[in-house]
């Protein structure tokens, strides 16, 4: 027998400015509104309170079409002295273990 998860509608008042402002960071994460706005929900269930909020050392990295010209060179620049200094690989080295490894082409 088939179980079918009912939802229950929530309507909440956000200023469209500040929901807009939301939904471009959350698209930075892989999340929609929807999505963490039921996050939210979640951990305050699991956690029987209010989640604590921590920032990350690092973000993952921005959407390519959020970004200025000036933003994505510095990310680059930032990647390649990653390189220089020992914290990253060359991209040749990504290249052959995709490959070895997952028999990714680039």
């Amino acid at each position: 027998m088939a179980t079918a998860i009912l939802e229950e509608g929530t309507f909440v008042r956000v200023e469209p400015e500040k929901k807009r402002q939301a939904e471009s960071i959350l698209r930075k994460r892989g999340m929609t509104y929807y999505e963490a706005v039921n996050f939210f929900t979640n951990e305050i269930i699991l956690r029987n309170d209010l989640p604590a909020f921590e920032k990350p050392e690092k973000l993952p990295l921005p959407c390519l079409e959020d970004m200025s010209e000036e933003e994505f060179d510095a990310l680059v620049q930032e990647a390649l002295d990653e390189i220089d200094t020992g914290l990253g690989i060359p991209a040749e080295e990504l290249e052959r273990r995709l490959s070895e490894k997952y028999g990714i082409e680039l």
